[in-house]
């Protein structure tokens, strides 16, 4: 998915891909939204196009890395997922799928990229332990 496929969301997509061009992505970022508005789709496509091997602000859809982030088996983009039968994303979750490999440098591409889906359910203590990594 390339920014260009994008409907609307303009001054998103042009803050990203200027973070893109410049090289200088900030440390996090929050896509907040109505559910299906395409936060997910973008926050994809910014991944994307942070590791794309041709560089420029629109991932290029033909490089390995692109084609291994299409595919969502990226090595550099870890997407934290929650328990089915929760309704929050406990400690457990975020110091398994985040905290422990922070530490580990990208394995393919400049950049280590972590989606957290609906971060919105993180509770108070995985909240203080993401942060005390970041």
């Amino acid at each position: 998915m390339k920014f260009s496929d994008i409907i609307g969301q303009d001054a998103v997509k042009a803050h990203l891909q200027r973070a893109v061009r410049l090289k200088q992505p900030s440390q996090a970022y929050i896509l907040e939204g109505e559910k299906l508005s395409g936060k997910k789709t973008l926050a994809n496509a910014f991944a994307a196009a942070l590791l794309c091997e041709r560089g420029g602000d629109e991932p290029c859809g033909e490089c390995h890395s692109c084609k291994m982030a299409a595919s969502g088996n990226h090595p550099d983009i870890i997407r934290v997922m929650r328990e089915k039968k929760s309704n929050e994303i406990k400690i457990g979750e975020i110091r398994a799928q985040v905290t422990e490999d922070v530490a580990v440098r990208p394995y393919y591409g400049p950049y280590k990229i972590y989606i957290i889906d609906e971060a919105e359910k993180i509770n108070l203590p995985s909240q203080n332990a993401l942060l005390k990594k970041i």
